[in-house]
């Protein structure tokens, strides 16, 4: 039984730790150390692990969620500039611009088709003429094209590309600014206060009506 008593009684706090949360903190940081509790027999350290274990399933599940709202932005960017009418096809259809170079470009990834049937001339301005014994004039086979070509030099992947660039700023600074915030407020303030920052970034995605809201809330959603 003194064994048990003393198994479960309160570690000494360092001289150091002067202010309540810092003998909190060092004192949780020995108990981490240990592997097994000293007694099983011991509430007090049944109850201790109880508490340590919640203690990593809430980290694990924030952590979770914190990368899926981070990377929930990129899979839906294609979604995002179809909606502001900044695919290549909506600002240049292929009707009226056939030369368009990202239509000159393109092949589709899926069919393995090109916009171009009979290839592409030299400078990749324009697609090659039919042969001579062709019907007709069918160079340019628009049925390949997705519902929102986004390639590169179109104004829908530069978006999708600043988007990308900002959300590093927000990245780099949190990374040096996290340690000095969980010393001095605790992991569990930090923590749920990162949580709500974003969940609001990532609510506010939803009501995305210009690019530059885009480029906010993909920046600000992974804090």
């Amino acid at each position: 039984a003194q064994s048990c008593i003393n198994s479960n009684s309160a570690l000494p706090a360092p001289p150091l730790a002067r202010k309540p949360w810092q003998r909190r903190v060092l004192s949780g940081a020995r108990w981490m150390r240990t592997t097994k509790p000293r007694s099983s027999r011991c509430s007090g350290s049944a109850a201790l692990w109880r508490r340590i274990h919640t203690c990593v399933w809430a980290t694990t599940s924030s952590f979770f969620l914190s990368y899926f709202a981070w990377l929930s932005m990129a899979p839906l960017g294609l979604e995002v500039a179809a909606s502001l009418d900044m695919c290549e096809n909506q600002l240049y259809p292929a009707a009226d611009h056939p030369t368009r170079p990202a239509y000159v470009k393109f092949t589709n990834f899926k069919t393995e088709l090109s916009y171009c049937r009979y290839g592409a001339n030299a400078e990749e301005t324009d697609c090659n003429p039919p042969p001579e014994n062709a019907s007709a004039d069918d160079r340019y086979d628009t049925s390949t094209l997705t519902q929102c070509v986004c390639t590169a030099g179109t104004e829908c992947n530069n978006l999708v590309v600043d988007a990308g660039t900002a959300s590093m700023v927000p990245t780099v600074s949190m990374r040096l600014a996290i340690g000095p915030l969980l010393t001095r407020f605790g992991p569990v303030n930090v923590q749920c206060f990162v949580m709500v920052f974003g969940a609001i970034w990532v609510l506010d995605a939803a009501g995305i009506s210009a690019p530059w809201q885009y480029i906010m809330s993909g920046s600000a959603s992974v804090l």
